[in-house]
């Protein structure tokens, strides 16, 4: 009876521990997602940026390196 009793107690403790790793694993997950769109959206705004100020510098005056210059300082 008392093996039955310290089985039954092992076979508990280890359900417990396998809810918590899987609550923490979804955690984990969740949190991972979240930094992943975060991570997409600041791509996202670089990439428009970057395209802003190449229009920018290709729409100045052409052939005046100093309209470019100004630009890119003005930008930063």
């Amino acid at each position: 009876m008392t093996v039955l009793f310290r089985h039954t107690f092992v076979l508990l403790r280890h359900t417990f521990v396998l809810l918590r790793h899987t609550f923490v694993l979804l955690r984990h997950t969740f949190v991972l997602l979240r930094h992943t769109f975060v991570l997409l959206r600041h791509m996202i705004v670089l990439l428009r940026h970057t395209f802003a100020l190449l229009l920018r510098m290709i729409s100045a005056a052409p052939g005046t390196m100093h309209s470019n210059t100004r630009l890119i300082n003005r930008h930063t």
